[in-house]
């Protein structure tokens, strides 16, 4: 019974840090999801009323939630949320057939827009004399022809996001969440076979271990917490990398 107690003990303690990260990551997140949500149902209303949406319209909006819950407004994009009344919309039983279609053409053509504006920021800002390693000017005509050929595209990629919409997301909490079990688990066995291990050594060496297990379970959990942070910023990288 005593060998059980110190098993639990030596995860808890191993454990303490990644958990109370995971928890501070998934709050976070929660958080900008209800923002999201909250966003939505906002605009809903003026697609509602057949009153046609505009950009600056979503960033105002944006920008005015983020700002009451205190959240960078840099978290939420304008095409996110337009993704998400996409999916609104598509997923709407009520909504008329015809009418359905207007709203996605509407909604697609300010996603074009938004999509070709961030273009043409991101070329204009690597095109600057004086940035290192600026593209040639020649390559700029493909880039916009580039995200004019993806117009047509664009209704059929938001359609996945309703068969998708139950999938599990990919959120850095996900990832975090499951790193920080594997880690704990792998540092608890190692830390128990090291214990075994010391108790079979002088009484110095014993005695030593005895009497700063606190900080020693304080220095694994650290250790866990930041190899964790480690291996899932490498992971959400290498997923994010493979999806483009």
């Amino acid at each position: 019974m005593n060998d059980f107690f110190s098993i639990i003990g030596t995860i808890a303690s191993i454990g303490s840090i990644p958990l109370s990260v995971y928890l501070y990551i998934k709050s976070k997140e929660n958080n900008i999801d209800k923002v999201k949500r909250e966003i939505v149902r906002i605009l809903s209303y003026q697609i509602g009323d057949r009153r046609q949406l505009t950009t600056f319209e979503i960033q105002t909006v944006i920008n005015s939630k983020t700002r009451d819950f205190k959240i960078e407004n840099s978290k939420i994009t304008v095409n996110e949320i337009i993704e998400d009344l996409v999916s609104e919309t598509i997923s709407n039983p009520l909504l008329d057939k015809g009418i359905k279609e207007i709203i996605l053409q509407e909604l697609k053509s300010i996603y074009f827009k938004s999509e070709l504006l961030l273009t043409i920021d991101n070329l204009e800002r690597d095109t600057r004399p004086d940035k290192y390693h600026a593209i040639d000017d020649s390559k700029i005509e493909a880039e916009i022809k580039k995200i004019i050929n993806t117009r047509k595209d664009l209704i059929e990629k938001h359609k996945e996001l309703v068969k998708n919409e139950n999938q599990q997301s990919s959120l850095v909490s996900n990832y975090f969440g499951l790193i920080a079990t594997a880690m704990t688990l792998l540092i608890a066995i190692l830390s128990l076979i090291g214990k075994q291990n010391y108790d079979s050594l002088n009484d110095t060496i014993s005695e030593f271990f005895e009497k700063n297990d606190f900080y020693i379970g304080l220095v694994g959990s650290g250790v866990t917490a930041l190899l964790t942070g480690l291996f899932t910023y490498l992971t959400w990288k290498f997923r994010s990398e493979k999806k483009k």
